[in-house]
């Protein structure tokens, strides 16, 4: 039997299973929730018909809902029509949802319990992290398109089991910044240029993504139109969008174009990175009793394992860093997996 797990984000959706398979489908929760179903489909090729399916979630924060709590129903409610095998609600072959408890329930008793429901992937993520390893305690470390999550584990559980997201945005175990999506505007205030201090434009004009492609941190992509123009990931698209966030273009400037582009991505890098760099060493100083060791995970995972190298950092010891996998996509979906082991666990044990 196979066993399957799907992390339904405001952004991106991720599919992962216990034979191997991943996928990551972008979805624009805010701009067409109604087309959930019709995405979730594209991942049915992949699903027998007696596979059982593991869910956790991130979408109910997507301000199309009113609430978190309609957001969870929406949510619940959609993988039921997709992926649901039976009349009975309580099939053993529903799908099932993950909790912040580190249990699994129904859709019915998801919907009631949503607060537990509601961004969950970080404490299932916890939950994989540290599985099949001599090592059960340390942090997590996930730096995705768009959040960051630093998890302290002592003996294979989060240390604060049980928050939301209000609760980690107060102890830096959640910084809600990233390197895909996070608009620059939301990490820069201003910058030096030409040797004038210039004030950043308040708009999305440009992300992360841009700045870290300009630099050559990321790869360029000709064919994605995932930006804040709609325009391609090509360094001449790039540099476009980064000059807009001082109200310039290439033909206003000529021969200082890449110059002030360079400018503002680097100094967009060190901010992010001085960011999480912050928040890591809050949660570290918190739980002074762990070991320094790390698991790496997310689109971002390069840059975690960059900032725990750092020698300003001061670590009390030299840390361990291992990434959870040496394959992006495997990082990138590893919540999924996380709730398609958490699924089968659960079956063997019954």
């Amino acid at each position: 039997m196979n066993f399957a797990g799907l992390d339904i984000g405001g952004a991106n959706i991720k599919f992962a299973s216990t034979s191997g398979e991943m996928r990551e489908i972008p979805f624009a929760f805010w701009k067409h929730k109604d087309k959930l179903n019709e995405t979730l489909e594209q991942f049915r090729e992949f699903i027998a018909p007696d596979d059982l399916i593991g869910v956790t979630m991130t979408a109910e924060l997507a301000d199309c809902f009113e609430s978190k709590r309609d957001g969870v129903r929406f949510v619940v409610q959609s993988v039921l029509k997709t992926f649901g095998t039976s009349t009975n609600p309580r099939s053993e072959h529903q799908p099932l949802f993950y909790r912040t408890d580190g249990a699994m329930c129904d859709a019915q008793t998801a919907i009631d319990d949503w607060k537990l429901v509601a961004a969950a992937n970080w404490h299932a993520l916890a939950w994989l992290a540290f599985q099949n390893s001599d090592q059960n305690s340390g942090f997590v470390f996930d730096i995705g398109s768009t959040t960051t999550d630093i998890i302290p584990v002592r003996d294979g559980i989060p240390v604060n089991p049980r928050q939301n997201d209000l609760d980690r945005l107060s102890n830096g175990q959640l910084y809600y910044a990233g390197i895909g999506r996070t608009p620059i505007c939301a990490v820069l205030d201003e910058i030096e240029l030409d040797g004038r201090v210039r004030n950043i434009a308040r708009e999305f004009f440009a992300t992360t993504n841009d700045a870290l492609i300009f630099l050559g941190d990321l790869p360029e992509d000709k064919t994605c139109l995932d930006t804040a123009d709609g325009k391609s990931k090509s360094r001449q698209d790039v540099e476009r969008r980064l000059l807009r966030m001082v109200c310039a273009d290439s033909a206003e400037l000529g021969n200082k174009s890449s110059q002030f582009a360079s400018e503002i991505a680097s100094a967009t890098q060190q901010r992010l990175t001085d960011g999480i760099s912050d928040s890591l060493l809050r949660v570290i100083n918190s739980n002074k009793d762990l070991p320094l060791h790390f698991v790496t995970f997310g689109s971002g995972a390069w840059l975690a394992r960059k900032i725990v190298d750092q020698e300003n950092l001061c670590l009390s010891k030299k840390p361990v860093i291992r990434s959870f996998s040496e394959d992006d996509l495997t990082n990138q979906t590893a919540a999924a997996l996380a709730v398609a082991k958490k699924r089968q666990d659960i079956f063997s044990n019954q």
